[in-house]
This record gives structure tokens, sequence and C-alpha cells, in this order.
């Protein structure tokens, strides 16, 4: 039997060099400095006023985005950095980092001189690089890029003073636009008072194709997915003028669509392939045309069907989408899946679910889900800082790691491979780090993923 010994623990600090306990962002500041992320901000970031003896946007920027992914929130994001010196040495700041109110300054600095622009521009950029080092595996689903177009409530309480808020269960709240390429956040906005989810999401589109998604080019290989929100001639029309682009919507927002649906024919319906008749009772699915009132011509409708136990009516899920059953990705789904059109054409908007999940880096493990100010250009600005920080640490985990290890939510990637300790000291006009760890895993996952970056 293996037991516990009670022991008295002392302690006492060290004496020698400094020490940080984020010694792992190294792999943050070497993705960073490999994609010119801080040379572009140097060149595209509106210039501080009064930084004489003070700080530039760079190191702001660089101090905010090493903050918040090492647990650091709001504007207050810089402020481990400043009682951390062997950290500064390790990302480049060894001069300092700014405190609060440096930070708030900065960001009120940025909104009055256009930042947002700036830092979009920035962030597209960055977005591009990540994807060009990124493996298809990361990127790909089923042969498509999703591009997933959706929005989200922010959390002010029941303080109307915040810029934008909108009320909503009773509550004041924010709602921020968003725009993904597979797993990198590509640009978000703020819908302003008058303007709804959609609207702010659909002008977020144009940017991202021309200066993502064509430069990358994954034009022939984007496939939006989106819910039931976008399934409207608005919307669709939007996505339809781009005509390498092909879409699955959700198509519960449209009246009469179920009853279309529940009107073919018994021989219009196929058995679902591989469905569990617990879970799915009676399933099957259906292509059939709908044609909605302001519509020009109709669209091509994908319905699910199924009937639960003991019930005398089948229920209906659809969606709507501009793809054939001749596209040659779809072709090799159905084959190695062997299922239908429709059914692969389910499977495709199964994975806005998981698109869905990848809010939680941002909301949750970034702590975004309560904007840090009142005024709606400084959060817009706030916002734009966060989403450099979540495409770098989401870069880490897709372009450095593998298996497992590329999938980890950001609070783990934090803990196991952010949260390091090292001794950061300079030699031969480089900053080296020596890291401590017991962990052979480790060691061999962090120098694996060092030796991927070093290509970048």
């Amino acid at each position: 039997m293996i037991e516990k010994r009670d022991r008295v623990v002392k302690t006492q600090w060290a004496e020698d060099e400094a020490i940080t306990a984020w010694g792992g962002l190294a792999l943050v500041e070497s993705l960073a400095h490999r994609t010119g992320l801080w040379s572009q901000a140097r060149r595209r970031l509106p210039r501080r006023t009064r930084t004489e003896a003070g700080y530039d946007s760079t190191t702001v920027l660089a101090s905010m985005i090493h903050g918040l992914l090492s647990g650091s929130r709001g504007t207050y994001a810089a402020e481990p950095l400043r009682q951390d010196e062997a950290l500064r040495r390790l990302v480049g700041l060894e001069a300092g980092a700014p405190e609060e109110a440096t930070v708030w300054r900065a960001l009120g600095q940025w909104a009055e001189r256009d930042g947002a622009t700036a830092l979009g521009d920035l962030q597209r950029r960055l977005c591009r690089r990540l994807i060009a080092q990124t493996p298809m595996a990361a990127m790909r689903v089923e042969g498509f890029t999703p591009l997933f177009l959706d929005g989200t409530w922010l959390e002010v309480g029941r303080d109307s003073q915040f810029e934008g808020a909108k009320f909503f269960d009773g509550a004041a709240k924010l709602m921020l636009s968003t725009l993904w390429v597979g797993p990198y956040l590509a640009a978000q906005s703020f819908a302003v008072e008058g303007q709804g989810e959609m609207t702010a999401s659909l002008g977020l589109i144009d940017a991202v194709w021309r200066q993502v998604v064509a430069p990358a080019k994954l034009k022939a290989s984007a496939l939006f997915l989106i819910d039931a929100l976008y399934g409207n001639q608005t919307a669709l029309a939007d996505i339809e003028a781009r005509k390498e682009a092909r879409y699955v919507a959700g198509a519960g927002g449209l009246a009469g669509v179920e009853t279309t649906a529940a009107e073919q024919p018994e021989t219009q319906w196929r058995r679902a392939a591989h469905a569990d008749p617990k879970a799915w009772p009676e399933s099957a699915w259906c292509v059939h045309g709908f044609m909605a009132a302001d519509w020009p011509a109709p669209r091509t409708v994908v319905t699910h069907r199924w009937r639960p136990e003991g019930e005398m009516f089948f229920h209906y899920a659809s969606v709507l989408t501009n793809l054939t059953p001749d596209d040659p990705r779809l072709i090799e789904m159905m084959r190695r899946c062997k299922i239908g059109f429709a059914e692969a054409v389910g499977r495709l908007y199964d994975r806005k679910g998981a698109m869905e999940n990848q809010f939680k880096d941002a909301l949750i493990d970034l702590g975004l889900h309560h904007p840090p100010c009142r005024e709606l250009a400084r959060n817009e600005v706030f916002y734009a800082v966060a989403a450099l920080a979540l495409d770098l640490a989401v870069g880490v985990r897709r372009i450095a790691m593998r298996g497992a290890e590329g999938a980890m939510r950001l609070w783990r990637l934090r803990r196991e491979f952010f949260a390091v300790p090292a001794r950061v000291a300079r030699h031969a006009r480089q900053m080296q780090a020596r890291l401590y760890s017991t962990s052979n895993r480790l060691r061999s996952s962090f120098e694996s993923a060092m030796a991927r970056l070093a290509c970048c």
C-alpha cells in the first residue's frame, strides 16, 4: 500500500537570477516574430501622443497580448508583466510594461485615430500568414474550408451606460458579430445602435474575402456555415454574389418550409444510413426545392425528419444549400461514409456546432464575455487586440502541435505549455530561456513545437 507522508514544508525566496513562471510564452513570441506581427504593428498602428518618456504603440500591444495569454483580463492585461522582469526580457520588453492607466489612454488614442481599422488590417494579415503555415488537415472539413459567421451577446449587467447596449432577457448586453476562417478569428464588429447581428456580420465578409480568403487561395474551398438568422434573401444573396462560395444555412426561420417538406411524396425520402434508431427513430432525409415570397428563384433545401416513439407526427429540420450532388468533395464523402447527398449536407452543417465551441477560447479563457470599457470605440479596439492574442494562441496549437495537443482549449494550453518556469539570460546577442520541467512528455512536445515554429 502506498501511503502519504506528512512533513513540514518550509519556503524561502531564491536570490539568484530572475525567473519567470511564463517561459512557455516563448512559443507565442516566436510565432509573432515569424509572422511579422511586431514589424507590421510599427508600420500600421497610429503613433501615440506624448510618448517621449512613455510607451509606443507596439509596446502597449505586445504587453496586452502576452498579458491576456498569461491570464490577465481587460485593461489590466499588462499588469503581470510590470512585476515580471524575466518575462519582459523574454518577450522583448526589457524597458518596461505599461500600467493600467496607460493601456486605457492608448485604447482611447487608437480609437480616436482610426486604430480599429489598423488593428483589423493587422488581424487579417496575421490570419493570412497563419493560414499559410497551418496544415490543411487543421483547416479543412471534408475538403471545405469552413467560414463561420455568427454573433454572441456580451454581458454588461443592468448598466445602460455602455454605448451600443441592447436590452435582452431583462439585461443590457452588447452584440459582437464575428467571422471565423477555419479555426482563426478573422474579423469582429459590434452592432451599433439600430443595427442587428445580421447587418453587422454581413459587413465583415467583404474585407475578409479580399484580404484573407482570396490571397490564401481558399475561394474554391470556402463553405459558409450559418444559422437560421442568415437563411433569408438578404444574407444568401450577399454570399451568392461570390460565385465560388458555397453555403449551408439553417432554414428554421422560413415560413412554409416545413409544410413543403411534409408534402413531399414518400418516394423522395431516403432512410438515414447509420442513424441510431433509439436516438433518431424513423429517421430519413429528403432533397427538395423551396420558393419564398421574396426570392427571385427557388433554392435547394435538405430536410431531415424523424418521429419519436409514441408520437403521431414527424419532426422536421431543414437547411438551405447551394451545394450540388456532383461536387467531387461530396462524392468522395458519400462514397467513404456510404451516405446520400442529403445526409452528407446534414453532416457538414453539424460541423457548425464544433465551430461554435471556438467562442469558448475567446469568451471564457480570455475573459471577453464582459467588455472592459463603456465606450464602444474603446471596446472595438480592445477586442481587436484580444483577437490578435487569440489567433496567436490558436496558431501555436495548429501549427506547432499535433494530435490532441493541437485541439486543446486555451486554458489547457496556458496551464501545460505557457506556465513553464524559465530563467532568462542574454547570450551571444540572443535571448535564451532555460526551461524547467520534470515531464519528459512536455519537454519533447515543447522542443518539437519550437522546431516547427522555426520553420515558419
